[in-house]
């Protein structure tokens, strides 16, 4: 009697696809195989095995099994296959995404053997003195390591967190347990595990695209054989096997890296709740300003919340003030009063920080003449000025041109600079105070991890210091004798059209601010706005964040907004603008006749916010539902007629449930 194999294959479509196993094979779920598929011979990972196929045609053997046992665990294999259906992603891109480059490949996994073990290392004695929130934060996770809780620590800036973290990591070692720990950025790597190494002296690896693939395969191989007693890794290390997991913790919870915006759209944030959840271990979301998503979760008692409201040590919370902006353009970026307070913090042999979240020189050069503007040819987008190359650059397609000094449309040599970018805030920063070391930290100047850790090296070598950056220097990092930060260009994300530009805006001002006044020294935050009165930041500057979120989910819930409701949104991309529009009506169509009780919302197509960009027009096309079920069951029914279509009507189209970008 033959025996068949339901195999997953990397490929556009969404089905899984039967091999008959030879004689003398056996395979279990989890373990890859060598196929024939079409006329290629490629890597596929075995789903199940049965003893029957609905097939009537002819039906391929398998050429080889790759793995003696399985790579992927079984709890591992579900979550995958649950990504996949929720996610609307192919199945074998899931599976096969999740491995090493090496393994996708068809290699064999050979590492050897570590000489240190978690069963072996005992966690360190030494601990930090607890304040009493930190020790109910802290005596509440403990009593819940032996099943599924989610626990939202929601800690102001300096509060502690970590320390928390850290002593509950000690805890779950002692049960010779694995640990993840999620950051939302490769920039935060080097200084967490740093940490790390010097708060345990256990086998910690890390996981994130900037390892070589080498090292990339060897935390993955130890984290599965349980060698590797901590894995701190970006959002792709939720698919990382483990031997014995006993503790997920999320730092940053509320970062919107977690979520994939390319390819497989998933939230490693909302997989790593569904993996605890299978695990029945707990899950730690950590953060100063969390989502809004987790907040709500943990208002409605679905999240333990564990609240940290004071600074550790004899750290104070900084102080707020909105300096109000004149309508007409600033000189050199700042008002008098910022200059003011810069020269009065540098003066005490203290640090500075402005954030300004724009690298480059200047957004935009003009012809005072004509007005003329550099504009991409190829986006619907201004040239950024980068002075010091003497170039325009797009950061949005990667385009560059020479950096012309006369008007290309009049001729005139009147040419302006408009705006300000991290440069020419630290150019001027350099006239105004030429004594003051001036370090910047943006994607331009620091391109690795190893300059950005010489550069905060540097930084801690110094007193009396300017900090200017972009959110490079906005996450996670701690600057002890940093007094002072001002807060430079966000009246953007206070009118934009975008749900999400709200939340995203005060968390980043408050994750700004909470660089200031980490150590003994008193902190202060100036934030520099044209909009000094509005309501929003009022209420985030001079209240708890906590009712900054509630006061958002009373307009999310009047407006019918995530997260009281569940979106979905297809983009199509096209060298002409109706080559994409057509292939969203087409969608739309389908959608709709789905659609028969018509309990999703469809709207029109209607261009995305930047209508043409890097040579291609783009559209997208939004549906919305009332509960996540009504959302997934027309998906699940439209999709399947469309598999394998990457392209429709000469345009490429993409869906990603709970987009967090959709303006």
């Amino acid at each position: 009697m033959k025996n068949y194999a339901e195999i997953a294959i990397p490929c556009p479509l969404r089905n899984t696809f039967d091999y008959t196993i030879p004689e003398n094979m056996t395979l279990q779920p989890g373990m890859r195989v060598k196929v024939s598929f079409g006329r290629r011979t490629v890597t596929g990972m075995v789903i199940s095995t049965k003893t029957d196929t609905l097939l009537t045609c002819d039906i391929k053997s398998i050429l080889e099994r790759l793995d003696n046992s399985p790579l992927l665990s079984p709890d591992l294999m579900q979550l995958c296959i649950w990504a996949s259906q929720y996610y609307q992603h192919p199945i074998g891109d899931v599976l096969l995404g999740t491995l090493p480059a090496r393994l996708r490949q068809g290699k064999t996994l050979n590492i050897s053997t570590s000489k240190q073990s978690i069963t072996n290392i005992a966690p360190p004695v030494q601990q930090l003195h607890l304040h009493q929130e930190q020790q109910i934060a802290l005596d509440t996770i403990v009593q819940h390591l032996d099943a599924f809780t989610p626990f939202l620590l929601h800690g102001v800036t300096g509060s502690g967190k970590t320390e928390v973290y850290f002593q509950v990591i000690d805890q779950v070692i002692l049960k010779q347990k694995q640990v993840l720990f999620l950051i939302p950025e490769i920039s935060l790597s080097p200084q967490t595990i740093q940490r790390f190494h010097k708060r345990f002296s256990l086998p910690i690896y890390a996981m994130h695209s900037g390892l070589t693939d080498k090292e990339r395969l060897t935390a993955w191989a130890y984290a599965q054989t349980g060698e590797a007693a901590i894995i701190i890794g970006t959002r792709s290390s939720i698919f990382t096997p483990f031997k014995n997991l006993g503790l997920i913790v999320i730092d940053e919870e509320h970062d919107p890296s977690f979520k994939q915006h390319e390819g497989f759209r998933y939230s490693a944030r909302n997989l790593a709740i569904k993996r605890a959840h299978a695990l029945n271990i707990p899950i730690i979301l950590g953060s100063a300003t969390p989502s809004i998503e987790s907040y709500k979760n943990a208002l409605a008692k679905k999240y333990y919340l564990l609240e940290l409201t004071q600074r550790a040590g004899n750290a104070i919370i900084p102080d707020f003030k909105l300096i109000a902006m004149p309508l007409k353009t600033l000189e050199n970026g700042f008002v008098p009063e910022t200059v003011h307070t810069i020269r009065q913090h540098l003066s005490k042999q203290e640090q500075v920080l402005i954030f300004i979240n724009r690298r480059g020189y200047a957004p935009a050069w003009f012809c005072q003449s004509c007005q003329w503007q550099a504009d991409c040819t190829r986006c619907d987008s201004h040239m950024v000025l980068h002075k010091t190359l003497r170039r325009l650059m797009c950061h949005h397609c990667g385009h560059q041109t020479p950096m012309p000094t006369t008007c290309p449309k009049c001729q005139s040599s009147s040419l302006l600079a408009l705006g300000e970018g991290t440069q020419r805030i630290a150019e001027t920063l350099t006239v105004l105070f030429p004594e003051t070391p001036i370090f910047r930290i943006d994607r331009d100047n620091v391109k690795n991890k190893g300059q950005l850790e010489e550069q905060l090296d540097n930084i801690h070598l110094h007193t009396s210091a300017i900090l200017v950056g972009t959110q490079m220097l906005a996450k996670g990092h701690h600057f002890p004798n940093v007094t002072l930060v001002v807060i430079l260009g966000i009246d953007n994300g206070l009118m934009s059209n975008d749900f999400n530009a709200l939340e995203r805006t005060a968390q980043l001002i408050l994750q700004v601010a909470g660089r200031a006044g980490r150590a003994d020294k008193a902190g202060k935050v100036l934030l520099q706005t044209l909009q000094p009165e509005h309501p929003q930041l009022q209420t985030l500057t001079q209240q708890p964040y906590g009712i900054f979120l509630q006061n958002l989910l009373k307009e999310r819930q009047q407006f019918h907004l995530p997260p009281f409701a569940f979106m979905a949104l297809f983009r199509a991309e096209a060298k002409q603008m109706e080559k994409a529009s057509e292939a969203l009506c087409m969608i739309q169509a389908l959608l709709k006749k789905s659609d028969s009780e018509k309990k999703v919302t469809t709207y029109d197509p209607i261009p995305a916010p930047m209508q043409r960009k890097a040579g291609f027009y783009h559209m997208q096309l939004l549906i919305q539902a009332s509960n996540r079920q009504q959302l997934q069951k027309l998906l699940s029914k439209t999709l399947p007629s469309l598999a394998g279509n990457k392209t429709l009507q000469g345009a490429r189209w993409t869906v990603d449930v709970d987009p967090i970008d959709l303006f």
